[in-house]
């Protein structure tokens, strides 16, 4: 029930290209669900997952679930916990989002370590704007200098 149902039917919207499931309790029950369902989705351009309860595991889920999303710009998972370890998970699969342009972490937790992880797999991409929260960007140096600039 719930996200499970939904992540299953997206296996047959291919022309799905707008998923706003912001503040629904998604969790990373749901998130395992997104990254069991297999298929469909490829025009998925814009995911909203903001305030859904997920954490680190919640976003490894989500990060195997993300190279089969390849028309995906614009990523939010604000307002979840998923903390440096997440954005570990999520940084080793940002180089297979080729067209991602916007990716939004804030109030995560991420705090030194995953913003610095986050900066080092972004370098060189096409992501132009990441947002972060709570004092992260004192942590990059400065060759990562506008590098989380929204557009």
């Amino acid at each position: 029930a719930g996200f499970g149902a939904l992540a299953l039917a997206l296996a047959h919207c291919p022309a799905l290209a707008f998923l706003d499931v912001g503040v629904n309790r998604v969790g990373d029950e749901g998130m395992a669900e997104l990254a069991r369902a297999r298929g469909g989705c490829a025009a998925l351009r814009f995911v909203d997952l903001g305030s859904n309860g997920i954490s680190a595991a919640g976003a490894g889920s989500l990060a195997r679930a993300l190279e089969r999303f390849s028309a995906l710009t614009h990523l939010d998972l604000s307002a979840n916990s998923i903390g440096a370890e997440g954005a570990r998970a999520l940084a080793g699969v940002l180089g297979a989002c080729k067209v991602l342009t916007a990716l939004d972490v804030r109030e995560n937790g991420v705090g030194e370590e995953g913003a610095n992880v986050l900066a080092g797999a972004l370098r060189g991409g096409c992501v132009r704007g990441c947002r972060l929260w709570s004092g992260a960007l004192d942590a990059l140096d400065d060759s990562d200098e506008g590098l989380f600039l929204e557009p």
